[in-house]
């Protein structure tokens, strides 16, 4: 057998099914490394930092196409496929199976068996770092969380790769993620959960897109970054309770972490392009509440943008789950002890009642 590993594939696509259906084609017949990106500015940033590419396939990508062959330097790609029609897919990618193969020196090239969820896992670059860091998130998180929806955690997983994947492109922030597997569990279990719920809520409210849910994804991996609850785990969750009191003691050197490491984490982002506004928002502002309520500022929340608004319901919600989930609780009993009526004033009023349909835990 001809190992063709070597060969890196990027597909840009707006469809995740067609994008994941190739994927899989080409990993099972190839052996080679396969990245996704579900959206044009997410390739943009990826061609910038990994301009390593052997083949670039774009799915009704056009004026996308049309643009990077003028704006960026594309040389050194053996192939550019495009594919308009969704009825091309299999002839195209047949095409270029055949070119790729004959290239290198083998027409019959013996299929890899591959896991059929292996496409899940999908990765901007080359290597397997992401969805390596995925899986510790994932294992670590229904540790702690033995009830969690795993439907809800297949289904959302590809978004919080991604994310992961930009965060590769950050070596600051790589490491400090990777600086939480040897602290403590609370990082990585709260971040994942606040994830799924966050996305999950985009989808209940009929806000989900591909690009707000790297960038959810993103912010929530982000937001706790810079506070580590390990061993002074006791002494850290005080401080937020005095905090939330509106108590706060400028000589506590944990009370002086927890009021900034929400605007400590906003300035992870700088390195990572263009984000959108509501990113640095939900980032800095993730423990104000309505009415002035919370921290760092106590700020009212009436005028946030709606993305941050669910983040910090989802802060909330997770919140919740952290200190109140035995195994008899389900997701029913959890938002009956939150009271959701402070934000009646905000945005998000009219699609508060669809909150009762979160289904994280189970």
């Amino acid at each position: 057998m001809v190992a063709v590993s070597h060969f890196n594939i990027l597909i840009c696509s707006q469809d995740q099914n067609i994008s994941s259906h190739i994927a899989l084609i080409l990993r099972d017949q190839l052996n080679c490394h396969v990245d996704e990106c579900l959206h044009h500015s997410f390739f943009r940033l990826i061609v910038k930092n990994r301009p390593s590419y052997d083949v670039m396939i774009f799915i009704k990508e056009k004026i996308l196409v049309t643009h990077l062959k003028n704006k960026l330097e594309l040389d050194g790609i053996n192939h550019i496929v495009e594919i308009e029609n969704s009825s091309q897919v299999n002839d195209q990618i047949e095409e270029l199976l055949n070119k790729i193969k004959i290239k290198n020196g083998d027409k019959t090239l013996p299929k890899k068996n591959t896991n059929q969820n292996d496409i899940l896992y999908a990765s901007f670059a080359q290597s397997d770092t992401a969805n390596d860091l995925f899986y510790n998130f994932d294992n670590i998180s229904k540790k702690r969380y033995s009830r969690i929806n795993e439907k809800i955690s297949h289904e959302y997983r590809i978004y919080i790769v991604q994310a992961l994947k930009i965060c590769e492109l950050n070596p600051t922030i790589l490491k400090k993620i990777e600086s939480h597997f040897d602290l403590s569990s609370y990082y990585l279990s709260h971040s994942y959960l606040i994830a799924l719920t966050s996305l999950r809520l985009l989808n209940l409210f009929n806000l989900f897109t591909p690009l707000n849910a790297v960038y959810m994804a993103l912010t929530s991996l982000l937001h706790d970054l810079e506070f580590s609850l390990d061993k002074n785990l006791k002494t850290e969750t005080e401080a937020i309770t005095k905090l939330e009191d509106g108590k706060f003691d400028h000589d506590q050197q944990a009370s002086k972490i927890i009021l900034y490491h929400g605007e400590n984490a906003a300035k992870l982002i700088a390195g990572l392009g263009d984000t959108p506004s509501w990113v640095k928002q939900a980032l800095t502002k993730h423990h104000e509440r309505p009415k002035g309520k919370g921290f760092p500022i106590g700020e009212d929340i009436q005028s946030f943008e709606v993305e941050s608004l669910i983040f910090i319901v989802s802060h909330i919600i997770t919140d919740q789950i952290d200190t109140t989930y035995p195994e008899n609780m389900n997701m029913i009993h959890i938002l009956k002890k939150i009271n959701f009526a402070d934000f009646e004033t905000t945005s998000l009023r009219n699609n508060l009642p669809l909150i009762q349909k979160l289904d994280i835990i189970i």
